[in-house]
């Protein structure tokens, strides 16, 4: 029986469009941030994503309340396309506190990215993570908003 190509076109045709479409993955990246107990409570951080470290500026929230000398946080940074997604301010998670302590972790969002951090500081009193805006510090950070719900 000869096959009839007019009948096979179709197919041919859903196969090559389905070949095109691009599967987006977002990413899960590992960061730090530490900030002294200072007037101008600016922080430095580092972004792990991708076998690399990207160095981050971190400022915007009020270190006075902590109660400690050196605030050091650590956590993941999930819903990643590419570095630049980390940059921006940070409110509270829908499903989640931006407060962190000694026994507590916050979880923060900047559209689709969420941040999840805790506190390497045991004896740290509750911190309030709102407000907090995160920048590149030496590199160009390329920002693809249009990936993320806002």
């Amino acid at each position: 029986m000869p096959i009839h190509f007019d009948s096979v076109k179709p197919f041919t045709t859903a196969i090559v469009l389905l070949g095109a479409i691009t599967v987006s993955h977002a990413e899960t990246a590992g960061i730090h941030i530490s900030f002294l107990r200072t007037k101008t409570a600016e922080g430095t951080g580092s972004l792990f994503f991708h076998a690399r470290r990207y160095r981050l500026r971190v400022s915007g929230i009020d270190t006075k309340p902590a109660n400690v000398e050196k605030i050091d946080l650590a956590g993941s940074a999930l819903g990643l396309q590419n570095t630049g997604d980390i940059v921006g301010t940070y409110g509270p998670a829908a499903s989640g506190t931006a407060i962190v302590s000694g026994s507590k972790a916050a979880r923060l969002q900047n559209g689709g990215v969420i941040l999840e951090l805790h506190a390497n500081n045991i004896e740290m009193s509750a911190l309030d993570l709102a407000g907090m805006t995160i920048s590149s510090h030496g590199w160009r950070a390329v920002v693809s908003r249009g990936s993320h719900p806002k």
